[in-house]
């Protein structure tokens, strides 16, 4: 009866210990295969989402996402190098689920069914039509290759997967592109010798010879011979010759004999002034001037139904195909400003981007000067108050502690001085060019820089507030009951427009409901602060945050792939006005005020890091239950 009783109490530990959506082995594993490589924006626009949606699903988990990288793929032997690798990189892996991005990581049906059986798949393509695995290798044409192309509903019966459908808008783009230069007499297909490209080159040119019977039409294929000769369509003059963008992505062999994909020449559209316009949304990140695309809202509802059928364990052949059917014009205004291109002559519905506000001109300098003003009486006044405690308890204390607060007062004002000095001189001396500059594009930019220091000059005088509140001891908490999973998703809300580019955010929620009791504007304030924090040093990688439910408390992280921080730091990184790099933006007062909300709220704080370049880890936990 005793074994009995201590093997039911050793299993149950073992729960308490590792709860089910805590170990990886016990989660469901779902595989994201990307057609492309991890420099495609478009694709990043696909998994992101993808990845997001799955961090939240409870016991389930994407441990990585695999790049085909089509563009190198020229024949079988290179088709079969990499079908090996990934099979044999997963040979004691088996994924549950499948996600697959771009028609070309479809060719590998045959040979999933073989490892891993009837595994449940998600398309999510741009073709509702399949071919050969040779249609798919890159640079390979044929004239009869569009005759070989069947409708991918022929396999759906076949092999347990659905599909989102996400269109390429082709016509809709080149009908907006007459309309906006009624005299455009030549259209150029800017794109590289992906399959995708090669059945765009052949509707485009039937397209172009049944209604646009005078238009001329050029396929530049991408490569290094024809790098210069885009670069002569950019620096061209002639808007009446147009350029639609597809990808151009090629092949160069580098100095060690490897091959290297170049796609910087694209780059180049967004500092010339000939419009290009492209068939993907993602490319207003390179500077394009518009296009037809499909409705993003449209995609993002089809995506979430279409995982959320993957993971609920439904036949995937049973699911009826999901096709984004509604379109979206949308227009680069400062670019067609540049090429005389009235808003007037857009389509009915148009979407603008880059369109200055009305009427910002007449009052927005004096408003700037007006927060100024009050930034800068606060912070006197706060900084005098604060100071003038200071100097009485200096009176009663010990000279060796004189000398401590001494120093401290020093590395205050010092901090201060710099801090406040920054975000002024940026906010009057951009405001002072602001009247004075006719371009929409520098007065753009000067209303971006002027935001972005007010809200550093507003970030600063809460913290020297809240300093002031810790000082004097009267920070106070308003403990309520709070939905965590609420406060987690504004913090991720707020934090994720600041990201780099090419940095992810991952939110990972414990539990499905998430209820305690606790200041959920101080809990907020923690996670932004180390948020930031995570941001600002890192430049690659993700920032991964959550919180897990422990014995006795609720433990929040924030994991990033950031510089990292060396052993002795550490100690002294919670310190107040301490700052590991002075050449980062930040007073050195987030973490000395995190660490003193989270003591508040009666939990403790605290980072590991393996060193410098290993990225970081800051925690904090709360009482459970409250």
């Amino acid at each position: 009866m005793k074994k009995i009783l201590l093997l039911l109490m050793t299993i149950f530990a073992a729960y308490a210990l590792h709860p089910p959506h805590a170990r990886c082995d016990e989660r469901k594993r779902l595989l994201i295969i990307n057609s492309y490589h991890d420099g495609a924006p478009w694709a990043q626009d696909i998994i992101n989402p993808v990845l997001y949606d799955i961090s939240k699903r409870d016991n389930f988990y994407a441990p990585q996402v695999i790049y085909l990288s089509n563009t190198l793929i020229h024949n079988d032997e290179d088709f079969k190098v990499m079908e090996d690798g990934l099979f044999r990189r997963f040979s004691d892996k088996k994924p549950d689920y499948l996600v697959l991005v771009g028609n070309f990581s479809f060719t590998l049906r045959d040979r999933i069914v073989k490892e891993w059986g009837n595994v449940p798949m998600l398309l999510i393509c741009q073709s509702e039509l399949y071919g050969s695995q040779e249609f798919y290798y890159t640079n390979v044409s044929s004239e009869s290759e569009e005759e070989t192309l069947r409708p991918l509903q022929d396999l759906q019966g076949k092999f347990n997967f659905s599909i989102v459908h996400i269109p390429n808008l082709y016509e809709q783009t080149i009908d907006l592109m007459r309309h906006l230069f009624p005299e455009m007499h030549k259209l150029v297909f800017v794109a590289d010798g992906l399959y995708v490209n090669r059945h765009l080159d052949y509707e485009i040119r039937s397209y172009i010879k049944e209604n646009y019977r005078s238009m001329e039409y050029e396929w530049l294929l991408a490569s290094d011979s024809t790098s210069e000769q885009l670069q002569q369509y950019l620096l061209s003059k002639d808007y009446n010759t147009g350029l639609l963008l597809s990808t151009w992505f090629y092949e160069r062999m580098t100095i060690h004999g490897y091959p290297q994909l170049i796609a910087g020449d694209a780059h180049l559209i967004k500092s010339v002034r000939h419009p290009v316009f492209g068939l993907r949304e993602a490319y207003f990140s390179y500077g394009i001037a518009g296009g037809v695309f499909p409705s993003p809202e449209e995609f993002s509802d089809d995506l979430k139904e279409g995982l959320s059928d993957l993971v609920s364990g439904a036949d995937m052949s049973n699911i009826p195909f999901r096709r984004v059917e509604k379109k979206v014009t949308i227009v680069n205004y400062e670019k067609l400003q540049q090429c005389g291109v009235s808003e007037k002559d857009c389509p009915s519905g148009t979407v603008f981007i880059n369109k200055p506000k009305t009427l910002w001109e007449e009052y927005y300098v004096t408003f700037i000067f007006a927060i100024i003003a009050v930034a800068a009486l606060t912070i006197v006044g706060i900084v005098t108050l604060f100071f003038q405690r200071r100097k009485i308890e200096i009176l009663d204390q010990a000279k060796e502690k004189a000398m401590e607060s001494d120093k401290l007062k020093m590395a205050f004002l010092a901090n201060m001085s710099h801090e406040i000095r920054t975000p002024l001189n940026a906010i009057v001396g951009f405001s002072r060019l602001l009247p004075k500059t006719k371009d929409p594009e520098k007065q753009a930019r000067f209303v971006e820089t002027i935001n972005m220091n007010n809200e550093l000059l507003l970030k600063l005088i809460g913290d020297v507030l809240d300093t002031a509140k810790i000082e004097s001891n009267t920070l106070d908490v308003h403990k309520e009951q709070t939905d965590v999973n609420k406060v987690m998703e504004s913090a991720e809300s707020t934090v994720r427009f600041r990201l780099r580019k090419g940095v992810g955010l991952i939110l990972e929620l414990g539990q499905a409901d998430c209820i305690i009791f606790t200041d959920s504007v101080r809990l907020r304030q923690v996670l932004v602060n180390l948020l930031t924090n995570a941001i600002k040093f890192t430049e690659v990688g993700c920032i991964t945050f959550g919180y897990q439910k422990r014995e006795g408390e609720l433990y929040f992280y924030v994991r990033d792939t950031g510089k990292g921080i060396a052993p002795e730091d550490q100690k002294q990184l919670f310190t107040r006005f301490k700052k590991l790099n002075n050449f980062a933006q930040g007073n050195g007062l987030g973490l000395s005020i995190s660490k003193s909300i989270v003591e508040l709220l009666g939990g403790r704080i605290g980072v590991e890091s393996e060193g410098l370049g290993k990225g970081s880890l800051f925690w904090f936990t709360l009482p459970w239950p409250g």
